[in-house]
């Protein structure tokens, strides 16, 4: 407890960047989404605090389906998936208790990817590698980029330099299938994530406002919320009934030099 009111004060944005800042993201959205159910009357009319209990996927997949169904009725009205999954963890999808939440491994799976870059028409430089093939020099589109990135069948993404790719790439390659793409010239890749549902009534507010009070990372969300690609994808997905995140990648320029322009 201490540790947590010491914690309290301190934003990611303090003390991390990068990939850290993101885990530190993640930790914080569920440290408030957690004291926003414990402490919400609208939920907890009595005022004692709702339960909340966090639990891992792993544990509860190493039980029989009816063993695992009978805990979470038992004990549970909701389960909410609160953190990213990769396609390594299968999730409870169940009925009752209610799950929100990512409904298949596959939502984060290379397939999803390929999909969304064929309904978009845009996406990073890629190429899907069959199990077995053994490569001795990278394809020429790659050649501009520093950095790739490297996503082996069921499997978590890595980030790998391209003056030493092929030796990773291989090894991959001997046992899995490899999604193998462009990720940033001269070290410089952006990431942008755009949340949805997306607030349309931020994007007007911030159009009404003079000068830059709008900066940074927020201005960055909203000009990307009217993306042609995102326009194209909501065709495709509901989001307005969702949630979750989009990835927008540019590997060498400031998404604001590029608003008229696909990321790459």
């Amino acid at each position: 407890k201490q540790w947590y009111q010491r914690r309290v004060a301190i934003t990611a944005g303090d003390t991390a960047e990068g990939e850290a800042k993101r885990y530190f993201d993640h930790a914080f959205t569920l440290r408030d989404t957690i004291q926003f159910l414990r402490y919400n009357a609208a939920i907890d009319p009595a005022g004692v605090g709702a339960g909340v209990d966090l639990l891992r996927c792993e544990s509860l997949n190493s039980l029989d389906a009816s063993t695992c169904s009978r805990v979470l009725n038992k004990n549970y009205n909701l389960l909410i998936s609160m953190a990213p999954l990769s396609n390594e963890v299968r999730t409870v999808s169940s009925s009752s208790p209610y799950h929100i939440g990512p409904p298949v491994p596959e939502v984060n799976s290379v397939w999803l990817k390929m999909w969304m870059y064929h309904i978009t028409g845009c996406g990073p430089v890629s190429f899907l590698l069959a199990k077995g093939t053994r490569l001795l020099h990278l394809p020429p589109e790659l050649y501009p980029y520093d950095r790739l990135m490297i996503t082996t069948w069921g499997h978590e993404s890595t980030i790998v330099n391209t003056s030493n790719v092929l030796m990773a790439l291989n090894e991959a390659l001997s046992h899995s299938a490899v999604l193998l793409q462009a990720y940033s010239k001269r070290n410089e890749a952006e990431i942008v994530y755009v949340t949805f549902p997306f607030d349309k009534s931020d994007v007007n507010n911030a159009e009404n406002v003079e000068g830059d009070n709008v900066e940074g990372e927020e201005s960055k969300k909203l000009d990307l919320v009217d993306h042609p690609a995102l326009v194209k994808l909501s065709s495709c997905v509901d989001f307005d009934h969702s949630c979750g995140y989009v990835t927008f990648i540019s590997s060498s320029k400031q998404f604001s030099e590029r608003q008229d322009e696909s990321p790459p």
